[in-house]
């Protein structure tokens, strides 16, 4: 008799936690007190995180309808939109398409899109970050504001504000790689090891409209069993997309030749023909213009004991409509090995000075995908003592590197408050690497204080115990 007792209770707690639970979505809210914010003004923000969305259901129409029912000024979305980052496995399939769609109506129905603000989370990025830009771009065109490693300047009535976003990719270390300086050959090179896929550095500009009609030139080697490596340019990094223009080299194609991400590349010479033998430094000089009806560009690549040839060795055109026009440099690599890379510069062709690196370190302006908290270096510099700074982070380990910047208060998502809970104990699961009171809640990490929201959807298992859906609303005032 006991154990059917038992059994039955089992059976009850697990359908509660299916079919239950997780469609009780609560309100929480927040009092938050700062003297950055005039005495008779006042903030209402909402945020959500961890949607997981495959479509719109009885769980994400009540949060539309609670949400409009708050009347916030601003809302809020720190990441997770879709379900996993496999559906980006098939970008080109109705179901994807739709998927899209949803999610994208889901967010319209939420606020007027001005006044929608979100940053990307794991989920959200597909094994290749090209196919990642088709959600950026989608919400773009319907005026949703992403924010991709940048901030806003916000006015209210008496008083301005800063809202920043920042990329949260979360590749783990072995599937890409860092661009570190080390010192070698008695001088400070940027190198990067070996990685299971494409790896990128990129040089942050907060003003990239600047670059544009420019020379870019280098030196690079490979190292060890290194068989890929190159650089790009006009680069969209900094709009959070993965589209440049690119010189390299990799195993089944030997020779520096052009090619692009996104665009569109034509010409009959796009080959230097040029083969890097590995463990000797090459120089590079590439030349990109953009004209009225297309973007041109050539190249040269020569060996560092050899003078650099007269003519150049490839070019090419993009006469497409998505060329890109403008753009920072970034370089590459992937596979096995080591890769080098040193004395970066880039002069406008009207000769005005861009940038050089020769990788003393620190990596000054330099922004690794998958490590964009970098971004922060540039981005928190600018914004006032006085101003109130609100950071959307997908991961509340980011509040590490918020606290030095002097941001005022960071919302994070990603641990969907441990999705199961035990009474007495806690979260079963951890997806932080802060202490186990960072899965949910206000807290306060050194000067910055941090919101973990427990999210709205559900990972791995289609379950939450103790641990139901959130919607947050701050109401930030004055002391």
């Amino acid at each position: 008799m006991r154990w059917i007792v038992i059994l039955s209770i089992v059976f009850l707690v697990i359908c509660y936690s299916v079919y239950i639970e997780p469609f009780t979505v609560h309100v929480e809210n927040i009092m938050i007190t700062t003297s950055e914010i005039p005495r008779d003004q006042s903030l209402r923000l909402v945020q959500i995180s961890d949607l997981h969305m495959r479509s719109i259901g009885r769980r994400e129409k009540k949060v539309i309808d609670k949400v409009k029912m708050l009347d916030p000024d601003y809302v809020v979305i720190t990441g997770d939109l879709f379900k996993t980052s496999r559906d980006f496995e098939r970008p080109k399939s109705p179901a994807f398409k739709k998927q899209l769609d949803d999610i994208t109506r889901f967010i319209l129905q939420l606020h007027d899109p001005e006044r929608i603000f979100l940053v990307r989370g794991n989920h959200d990025f597909g094994n290749d970050k090209e196919s990642s830009n088709i959600l950026v771009k989608q919400l773009r065109e319907h005026y949703i504001n992403v924010l991709t490693n940048n901030k806003i300047k916000l006015h209210e009535k008496s008083f301005n504000w800063y809202l920043l976003g920042i990329d949260y990719p979360e590749f783990v270390a072995d599937q890409v790689t860092f661009f570190t300086p080390v010192k070698t050959d008695h001088n400070h090179v940027l190198e990067s090891g070996q990685s299971l896929r494409n790896s990128y550095s990129h040089f942050f500009d907060i003003d990239p409209s600047r670059w544009h009609n420019y020379i870019f030139s280098g030196r690079l080697r490979l190292m060890g069993h290194a068989d890929a490596i190159g650089v790009t340019f006009y680069s969209q990094a900094h709009r959070g997309l993965d589209e440049f223009y690119r010189l390299r080299v990799y195993k089944n194609r030997p020779t520096m030749h052009f090619d692009a991400h996104g665009p569109l590349l034509k010409g009959e010479n796009l080959d230097t023909h040029v083969d890097l033998k590995t463990g000797q430094w090459y120089h590079f000089k590439i030349r990109v213009q953009t004209l009225a009806d297309r973007t041109i560009m050539a190249a040269k690549v020569w060996n560092h004991s050899m003078q650099e040839p007269v003519q150049w060795q490839a070019t090419a055109a993009d006469t497409s409509i998505e060329r890109l026009k403008n753009g920072t440099i970034g370089v590459w690599s992937a596979k096995f090995g080591k890769h080098q890379f040193d004395d970066i510069r880039v002069t406008r062709t009207d000769n005005h000075h861009l940038h050089f690196s020769d990788f003393t370190p620190p990596a000054h302006g330099w922004v690794d995908f998958n490590y964009e908290v970098k971004a922060l270096d540039f981005l928190c510099p600018t914004i006032p003592d006085s101003a109130f700074s609100v950071l959307l982070a997908h991961s509340p380990d980011i509040v590490q590197h918020a606290s030095r910047k002097g941001i005022d208060l960071q919302l994070s998502g990603h641990t969907h408050g441990g999705q199961v809970c035990l009474p007495g104990w806690g979260a079963l699961f951890s997806r932080t690497n802060l202490d186990r009171k960072y899965m949910s809640g206000l807290h306060h990490y050194k000067d910055t204080q941090i919101y973990i929201n427990r999210g709205i959807g559900t990972a791995n298992i289609p379950v939450r115990l103790f641990c139901p859906p959130e919607i947050t609303l701050f109401q930030i005032s004055h002391p």
